[in-house]
């Protein structure tokens, strides 16, 4: 197969990944090419497609219009700035990603998975960029917002509720909240001395409930064993606690191992060759 890698629209730390599946194509007998026309898979950073990689949202609507692959490279959740996400034609669960081959593929990542709990003091309420190509365009985050505060007040659980933004969410306007009691709004800060972690685990530890759309907070919450309600296009859907509660997370661990890669795995061609195999 041809590869057209798209490294140019690259967020800044995305360059030894790009690099490292570049290196992975001699280990599976594909090759780059520097033309679109002439490429079987397209690679791009993201979906979220601002500022550098803007210009990657004219590459992925051209791809899909043309039914050619697209392979998305994305940071990762489990070991964040050193794993890395590989699927094709999209992310969390509405991407491809390899089946499951490698046994005890999750102890790489060195991740302690907490027991169930079963207290909290409040429900966390994680929200997305508006702007990310993952969240639905036909609904605005003040209505998705209202609209989980009213299904807390519906079920009753009786407790506060916290509100936690996204770190670049630079849209919403949060005056809305005012018509709620008993919301707090806590903004994430930056974890000194990384790239762009932030400190969810805090607010987690202390929330019986995390709710979100589809991004990293609600497989974050379900490692650190708090329930969580999430939508379908999450990877932690299976985990959803109105679905069971308390669910077994071996297969669901297996699984989310298999999404993300070390630099040296991506370099090796593991995750490609895997994947090349739903092609």
């Amino acid at each position: 197969m041809k590869i057209r890698l798209y490294d140019e629209y690259g967020a800044l730390n995305s360059l030894p990944v790009f690099n490292a599946f570049r290196r992975g194509l001699d280990h599976t007998g594909d090759s780059t090419t520097d033309r679109y026309d002439d490429a079987d898979v397209v690679v791009l950073w993201s979906i979220l497609f601002s500022g550098r990689m803007a210009p990657g949202k004219r590459i992925w609507k051209k791809a899909h219009a043309d039914k050619k692959a697209c392979v998305v490279l994305e940071v990762g959740a489990l070991d964040r700035g050193n794993s890395w996400k590989v699927g094709i034609n999209g992310i969390n669960r509405k991407a491809t990603w390899p089946k499951p081959f490698e046994e005890n593929r999750f102890d790489k990542f060195g991740i302690d998975v907490k027991p169930w709990k079963d207290d909290g003091e409040f429900i966390t309420i994680c929200t997305q960029r508006p702007d990310s190509t993952q969240w639905p365009e036909h609904i605005t985050i003040e209505k998705w917002v209202t609209d989980q505060i009213k299904w807390v007040h519906e079920m009753e659980f009786n407790r506060p509720i916290v509100i936690r933004p996204h770190p670049r969410d630079k849209h919403t306007k949060w005056d809305f909240l005012n018509q709620f009691n008993n919301i707090f709004f806590d903004p994430p800060q930056l974890i000194q001395g990384t790239y762009d972690s932030f400190n969810h685990n805090e607010t987690f530890d202390r929330s019986w409930l995390v709710m979100n759309h589809s991004s990293g907070p609600g497989v974050q919450a379900v490692l650190d064993g708090t329930n969580v309600v999430v939508s379908e296009d999450s990877l932690a859907f299976d985990m959803d606690f109105r679905k069971q509660s308390n669910p077994d997370r071996t297969q669901w661990l297996d699984m989310l191992a298999h999404t993300e890669w070390f630099v040296d795995e991506i370099a090796q061609g593991i995750p490609w060759q895997a994947l090349k195999n739903s092609l």
